[in-house]
């Protein structure tokens, strides 16, 4: 098998996932360095960042745990990606540039079609990172959206980054505490979008996620070990000439 076709086997859909994580995390990364912004605005792009934090830290993990040479991943790239990783620190991260170009790269060796000949090939694996994918960019979107819409009205309960996120994430999930809500009209129109959004991206992840437990379960059902076939074989012989001998003796004992 040529280098092409390994770098094409290994690319994966989680991997496409990530590499859009990072892309909006550099979005964010841009919007808090190059532009001029209010308090609140960079307190929730910090917030968000250290949100997605959490999916660069998992994936960390996951490349050290993959990796056939756990040492050499982290002296070649590792270091880098978990730099990259730190919540809070914006300015670290450009580093997880690193991995971006990685996916890249298989991305290129991959073909013309190969990510939408991944994408085909395990549609409910690609549906669930579609869908979480979408869902985030939703949450991001609507947190920075509600906060400038609601930020300066009177009477107004969301006023903080916190609030904002609160309010995105309960909405999502279609949980809505009424703790925070919108009092503006483009606020409730926003919450209008997101609910009916959320009723729909909350669905399928829970469907695949429930789905994938069930298939769990059925392949790691107890199996008989193939050295205990035998005995299972004779405890059914002998159960086949109990039943034999109490059938014997019920006639004998009717002849009587």
């Amino acid at each position: 098998m040529n280098v092409k076709t390994q770098a094409a086997d290994s690319l994966t859909v989680y991997e496409l996932f990530i590499l859009a994580i990072t892309l909006i995390v550099m979005v964010l990364w841009l919007i808090f360095f190059l532009f001029s912004i209010d308090s609140q605005t960079k307190s929730i792009t910090i917030v968000l960042d250290s949100a997605l934090c959490l999916f660069f830290l998992a994936d960390f993990l996951y490349c050290t745990y993959r990796a056939e040479n756990r040492r050499h991943y982290f002296l070649h790239r590792g270091w880098l990606d978990l730099l990259g990783s730190v919540p809070v620190l914006l300015i670290l991260r450009p580093f997880r540039l690193a991995r971006a170009i990685q996916i890249i790269k298989k991305i290129t060796h991959s073909g013309k079609h190969g990510v939408w000949n991944l994408y085909r090939s395990d549609i409910s694996s690609s549906a669930f990172w579609t869908i979480l994918l979408l869902t985030v960019s939703m949450l991001i979107t609507a947190s920075l959206l509600i906060l400038h819409a609601e930020m300066q009205a009177v009477d107004a309960t969301i006023t903080s980054s916190g609030d904002a996120l609160w309010w995105a994430i309960s909405t999502v999930a279609t949980v809505g505490y009424g703790d925070v809500v919108p009092v503006t009209d483009n606020g409730r129109r926003l919450g209008a979008i997101l609910m009916t959004l959320g009723v729909m991206f909350v669905s399928v992840l829970t469907s695949y996620i429930t789905t994938k437990l069930f298939i769990l379960k059925a392949q790691t059902k107890p199996k008989i070990d193939e050295k205990n076939r035998p005995i299972m074989k004779r405890f059914d012989q002998l159960e086949q000439e109990l039943a034999e001998m109490k059938q014997l003796l019920a006639e004998q004992a009717d002849r009587k």
